[in-house]
């Protein structure tokens, strides 16, 4: 199965961190809570770059782009006694995101050059 870093690092992060009444201690015991905004920012949104294989009528799959991309543009104005509790929050969209099932498998496109690859239709390979 084809997985990104990003996707496994959240795969790997314990799930109780994210529990309603887990204390924002265990979040700062993790390496990721020592990223800077911009850095978790984009880890996170590579975790959610990869379609899942089955959405099976779950709209979180769907929607965590929108999801993310607020809560990105909300977190400066977050109160600093509150900002790790929104930072783990935004990490807990890629954890959900990243153990909501199987990503998509592509082959991967070996074009012979950027005029071919930005008009050669007949190149793209169906998701399998």
């Amino acid at each position: 199965m084809l997985m990104n870093a990003a996707t496994q690092i959240f795969r790997n992060l314990p799930i109780e961190l994210f529990s309603d009444d887990a204390s924002i201690d265990l979040w700062g015991d993790e390496a990721i809570d020592a990223l800077d905004d911009a850095k978790l920012i984009a880890l996170c949104a590579q975790t959610i770059t990869m379609p899942k294989r089955a959405r099976d009528g779950n709209s979180f799959v769907l929607h965590a782009p929108l999801e993310l991309l607020a809560r990105a543009a909300l977190l400066r104005q977050v109160a600093p006694e509150v900002r790790d509790i929104a930072r783990r929050r935004i990490a807990q969209i890629a954890v959900r995101y990243a153990n909501a099932g199987e990503e998509m498998q592509f082959d991967e496109i070996d074009f012979r050059d950027e005029t071919t690859a930005r008009f050669d239709t007949d190149n793209v390979p169906a998701p399998m």
